[in-house]
């Protein structure tokens, strides 16, 4: 069996989204994991040709799909990609993408993601899940606690330290020393080409004021819901640590990493 990169994710609080509504809708939310009904490929290869060292959208030579196989299972869901040879970080690169796209979507539904990814053996058939990649990956989420995707460090190792430079620009180490997607980072990104008075991207500028206002909505709909104390208490520290942050230290999200060497 080759190494895959696995991805297990819970969706939080779609037990209660089951209950109180019709099969259709809950299937339409699922269908958002289906690379037929969504965008994310798309979103992908958008960042994936944007230059930060020349301030440009570059038009790409060619469009490499990620290749993924997908399990759900009620509130789970199980992604598998096999690694290749040469493109392991173009693959977790575009593999980040996807799911910053899935977890904004999701926090707009008002079911936020918690999830684990890790590497190893991998097997699927039929309706087989097994191995070792999948059980850290299984780990990982139940210590994420946290609505946030946590990444095994030992997946981040296996990169070169360019890659990991151009991967680090949409993660972050939590408080725990965990290491997660950070979309505040990710999204932050278009406040600080504006400081920095470089040439900024429309529809980037458009998806980040949508997506803190989709956090914002988030919160305010859920506040007196006792029940998600925790994991609205985490989300509002993180909107709060990206604001400080953001006026002490302006250009801490600009880079000037070439996106495009993945190409």
């Amino acid at each position: 069996m080759n190494p895959c990169i696995i991805v297990y994710i819970d969706i939080l609080g779609f037990g209660n989204y089951v209950l109180k509504n019709s099969l259709e809708d809950c299937l339409t939310i699922l269908q958002l994991f289906d690379t037929g009904s969504s965008s994310i490929r798309d979103v992908a290869f958008a960042m994936h040709t944007y230059s930060f060292e020349k301030n440009q959208i570059q038009s790409p030579s060619s469009k490499i799909p990620i290749e993924y196989k997908y399990f759900l299972l009620s509130d789970s869901v199980v992604i598998a990609i096999e690694l290749n040879e040469q493109g392991s970080a173009e693959q977790f690169y575009m593999l980040i993408h996807m799911l910053i796209d899935f977890q904004v979507k999701m926090f707009e539904k008002n079911l936020p993601l918690r999830g684990g990814i890790s590497v190893g053996e991998f097997y699927s058939q039929e309706n087989i899940l097994l191995g070792k990649g999948l059980v850290n990956a299984v780990s990982l989420e139940k210590s994420a606690i946290s609505p946030r995707i946590l990444i095994d460090k030992l997946l981040l190792n296996t990169f070169n330290v360019v890659d990991k430079k151009i991967i680090g620009t949409m993660l972050s180490e939590d408080n725990d020393g965990n290491v997660f997607i950070d979309l505040f980072k990710y999204f932050g990104r278009s406040k600080a080409f504006e400081d920095a008075g470089t040439p900024n991207i429309q529809w980037f500028k458009e998806s980040s004021q949508s997506f803190f206002e989709i956090i914002q909505e988030y919160l305010n709909s859920n506040r007196d819901n006792k029940r998600l104390e925790s994991k609205l208490s985490w989300v509002q520290k993180k909107m709060n640590e990206f604001n400080s942050f953001l006026v002490a230290v302006p250009l801490l999200f600009s880079f000037d990493v070439n996106y495009s060497v993945f190409l």
